[in-house]
């Protein structure tokens, strides 16, 4: 057989000294690795990639399996993000390479800060051999360097029988390295190359023998020698392709077994698809952190319906984790990024950071029809006109809008713009209910600093004086003997600043805690190698900045150490959640936190109560405070201690007015998050209305915020010129959702200050009708649009113009005019003024909608009666009077908590309760009208209607409290 032709690496020198000690580092003599226990190639690898003075990293293989890649994939990161330069290389010879593996590799090596490239070598039939890992310094100081048997794959670096020589003497190597690598036959590792790669492997792995692989069996034309030097290699039979594998060493790979939703998710995406098929475009889901929020999204948009999906964060760290979670569950899909400096606009999965995606030159590159399914992710207050501005722009089939926060203060922006239509609600509570996430036990301990002094501007301290505050030797003491007392097993620490990091660690290892520190910056500690070692036992404390409060999965976690004067309860409960994946050996996260002499610590015990059903104002956080009672998940406990309760005492304020109420709420918020709530958060969390006394005796919801000093100078300067226009909008007479449409479609269509053809918002509005099932069913009350699918433009312009347009525009006074074929405004908005101006209205529409559907939702509540079934009560179902109650298997609420109910024909007879076996429904009715619930002779109903956000249950004649609590203790 002749010999093929082929390259690879040769012959080294030295070009610096190694020094001893650690894996690897022999002296000058080559150092033989076996693949013996002692000799596998593995930690050899993991020691360079971590080594700070190897900052250039090159790897050249026949082929990278998946199963390789994972075992140094964390190293590999930590390596990029301490400074290294890598490259890879390998080949596209007989199609070995796995794919998935370089995908892999393409996620990592996107993003403008990203230091790793990846070329693959395309010979046609020239054979491609080499196996070298080469480290070494850009200073000229140190190098290390690996050749061998071993490529990139479980068995070649961590298990095989393969021999490789270790060598500090590297320069020949990097030299034909470099040679390969600029090779024209070496090719970068873009979207374009991997997709014709992936092709060839699939027509590679597909192809199945028809026959023995016998040559004399072959049909006329079959390769029975190589391939001729420089023909492009041939298919090869699934027979002879698994021999080609086995006689150049390819293990066998075990196949990956399909991502699958766990319980919740797969609730959740029963609850979307049903929200779809009743003709909703857009949904809000809440599933607390560690449940899997960003699987769902994964898991929904990955039906067939949804080709092209865009998914919207705020930070670079979520987008790259959440890709990472869809490259799971789609593996073969082009995912890319849209951010900073980094554009994949063409991708079937666009990850988009907004702050990028919103502005104008990027935004106008897309179609609005463009993506099928968007996805957004929770968002601080302070950039939802940003989101606003993209979602406007863009007309999904559908719309996923995502939160991990029970508490409707931080969630209410998002839902607005959901369509308030929020279709599954898990929280936290609800997670530690149903056991899938663990209970805590939370300690507030008072802190020794004094933060009066400190000044506290947008919502947080002055980082500085902050610093210097908090980075004392007493503070640190106190942390440590709290952590030996409380705590123990591996402790995750939340620390305020990347000094406070590096103190904290300092201090801990001098009392001989193991510890790290990990933040963004190239001197840290490795990222996963700290969770190894964390995990392992190596260490017992993590020290972190910013890095862990999202997507990062330790389960074994067994205490968090809450050093971060913490403002926000978004960060607060993602930094609960880190430790509450539930396991064997997690029964209860240990929580330690520490509360000062400040306002903004108040936010503590009120996210704790916010857990139960209930938003707390100061008065209930006193007393909760007061008489320890916390309304928390089984399992839970909640213990400040006395100097802690005083110091939170003083802080809360007694019982207040509402319109006192709505003061304290907008303040608290604003000094907790650093800007002011929007009215729908005051909506959802204070109910307040557009009519209220507060907001009517202050002439406008934003005056009104002015009045207590908390509006940005921009919205301040909108008021001062436009104040009565908004207040109009707030008043403005509605007895259906005519109006309130007609302004959003103006919105939408960015001519709220400057009019448009009444044609296009006649159409803009039937799109906003259609979309959303009950603005379809108030429009379709009307005899003149009975069914909107079955109007022609021209009708529904003509309806459109004789309500609402006429009776927008019909007064002296009113806020637009008809002027033939156009809507005008009768305002005028200063240029500088115009998306600020915009922003305000958008707020008081949405805010508007969000009411007027609610208290439809109300309206149409449905009385049931209570009947028997085999002796048991049940609900009777009557269709006839109420057709839209629901079928099948729906969630609904009742008495703060989620139950599955399934609907019949004419009968509710089960309900299943989270981590409770049985019937749920026969308690839920004999704790509402006692032990003959249901029999002869009673009369008792069940109230039951969709508020916008689900449906909700409850008794129309309840019980008397005292026989209620009979019942209870007789059953017990």
């Amino acid at each position: 057989m002749a010999a093929e032709p082929s390259v690879g690496c040769s012959g080294p020198r030295a070009v610096g000294p190694v020094p001893a000690g650690g894996p690897g580092r022999g002296g000058p003599a080559p150092v033989l690795l076996d693949g013996s226990a002692e000799g596998r190639l593995l930690p050899h690898l993991i020691g360079r990639l971590r080594d700070p003075d190897l900052d250039r990293i090159d790897m050249a293989v026949s082929f990278v399996m998946k199963s390789g890649l994972a075992r140094i994939l964390g190293p590999l990161e930590d390596a990029l993000d301490r400074g290294a330069h890598i490259r890879i290389l390998t080949t596209d010879y007989l199609a070995i390479t796995d794919p998935d593996a370089l995908t892999q590799l393409a996620d990592l090596a996107e993003g403008g800060d990203r230091r790793l490239e990846v070329r693959l070598f395309s010979g046609g039939s020239v054979a491609f051999h080499p196996k070298a890992y080469i480290f070494w310094s850009s200073a000229g100081e140190v190098a290390a360097g690996y050749v061998g048997s071993s490529n990139l794959s479980a068995s070649g670096i961590d298990g095989g029988v393969e021999w490789n020589l270790g060598t500090d003497r590297v320069e020949q190597l990097v030299t034909g390295f470099d040679s390969l690598w600029a090779d024209g036959r070496s090719k970068p590792l873009d979207a374009t190359t991997l997709c014709e790669y992936r092709e060839t492997w699939r027509k590679s792995v597909r192809t199945t023998a028809t026959s023995s692989p016998d040559p004399s069996s072959q049909p006329a034309g079959t390769p029975t020698s190589d391939p001729v030097p420089g023909a492009p290699p041939a298919p090869q039979p699934r027979a002879v392709a698994e021999e080609v594998r086995r006689l150049v060493g390819v293990p066998d790979e075990p196949p990956l077994q399909p991502v699958a939703p766990r319980p919740i998710q797969s609730e959740a995406l029963t609850a979307l698809e049903r929200t779809r098929a009743d003709g909703f475009d857009r949904a809000f889901v809440v599933m607390a952190t560690g449940l899997g929020k960003t699987w769902l999204a994964a898991f929904d948009s990955a039906r067939p319906t949804f080709r092209r999906v865009l998914f919207v964060a705020h930070r670079a760290e979520i987008l790259r984790q959440s890709r990472d979670v869809f490259r799971q569950v789609r593996p073969g899909a082009d995912l890319g990024l849209f951010m900073g400096d980094e554009r994949a606009p063409d991708a079937e999965v666009v990850f988009a950071s907004v702050q990028t995606l919103a502005q104008d030159r990027h935004l106008s590159r897309f179609d609005p029809t463009r993506f099928d399914y968007v996805v957004v992710d929770e968002f601080h207050h302070a950039t939802a006109p940003t989101y606003r501005r993209v979602l406007r722009h863009f007309r999904p089939e559908f719309l996923l809008g995502l939160t991990a926060t029970p508490d409707r203060r931080d969630g209410a922006d998002l839902l607005a713009l959901c369509g308030d239509n929020l279709v599954f609600d898990c929280g936290l509570a609800e997670g530690i209910r149903r056991r899938a996430l663990s209970p805590f036990h939370y300690w507030g301990i008072a802190d020794v600093t004094d933060y009066a002094p400190i000044p506290w501007r947008s919502g947080r301290f002055e980082p500085d004086q902050l610093a210097t505050a908090i980075e004392t030797r007493e503070r640190a003491a106190k942390a440590l003997s709290e952590w030996r007392e409380k705590g123990g097993g591996p402790t995750l620490a939340f620390c305020s600043s990347i000094s406070h990091a590096k103190f904290m660690k300092e201090f801990f290892a001098a009392e001989g805690v193991r510890s790290a520190a990990v933040y963004s910056r190239e001197d840290s500690d490795p990222r996963h190698g700290s969770v190894t070692d964390l995990q392992s036992g190596a260490i017992e404390v993590l020290f972190a900045v910013d890095v862990f409060n999202e997507g990062v999965d330790i389960p074994e976690i067994q205490t968090v150490l809450m050093l971060r004067p913490t403002d926000s309860p978004v960060v607060f409960l993602q930094q609960l959640g880190r430790g509450l994946r539930r396991t064997a050996d997690n029964t209860a996260l240990r929580v330690i936190d520490f509360v000062g002499n400040h306002h903004s610590f108040l936010s503590r015990p009120r996210t704790l109560l916010s857990l139960g059903i209930r938003t707390p104002g100061n008065a209930e956080i006193l007393e909760s405070l007061q008489s320890g009672d916390f309304d928390l998940p089984p399992g839970c406990s909640v213990d400040f201690d006395l100097e802690t309760i005083e110091i939170l005492s003083r802080l809360a304020s007694p019982s207040m007015s509402e319109a006192e109420r709505l003061g304290e709420f907008c303040r608290n918020y604003a000094s907790e998050n650093g800007v002011r709530p929007t009215a729908a958060q005051a909506f959802s969390s204070v109910g307040v209305q557009p009519s209220s006394s507060s907001v009517s005796d202050a002439e406008g919801w934003h005056r009104y915020l002015n009045g207590l000093g908390l509006l940005a100078p921009e919205e301040q300067a909108v008021v001062e010129r436009l104040g009565d226009v908004l207040r109009r909008i707030e008043r403005e007479r509605i007895t259906k959702a005519y109006k309130l449409v007609t302004l959003a479609a103006l919105l939408e269509l960015d001519a709220l200050h400057r009019g448009v053809p009444v044609s296009e918002v006649a159409r803009v509005s039937l799109d906003l009708t259609r979309r959303d099932p009950r603005l379809r069913a108030d429009t379709e009350e009307s005899e003149a649009v009975s069914d909107l699918d079955a109007l022609i433009d021209a009708q529904w312009e003509a309806h459109w113009r004789k309500n609402p347009l006429r009776y927008l525009t019909n007064k002296p006074d009113s806020l637009f005019s008809m002027t033939g074929t156009r809507l005008e405004p009768r305002f005028s908005v200063p240029a500088e003024l115009v998306t600020h101006f915009a922003e305000l209205a958008a707020e008081i529409v949405d805010w508007r909608l969000q009411v007027y559907l609610r208290n439809r939702g109300a309206v149409d509540a449905m009385v049931l009666r209570v009947g028997l079934h085999d002796g048991e009560p049940i609900v009777l179902l009557d269709r006839e009077r109420y057709p839209q109650i629901p079928s099948g298997s729906t969630q609904f609420r009742a008495d703060g908590l989620t139950f599955t109910g399934t609907f019949r024909t004419n009968q509710l007879r089960f309900a299943a309760a989270p981590s409770q076996p049985g019937n749920a429904l026969t308690s839920i009715l004999h704790r509402w009208f006692g032990p003959r619930a249901g029999r002869f002779g009673t009369t008792h109903e069940v109230v039951l209607n969709y508020t916008g956000h689900s449906w909700q249950a409850r008794p129309r004649h309840q019980m008397a409290p005292g026989s209620i609590r009979q019942e209870s203790s007789a059953s017990h």
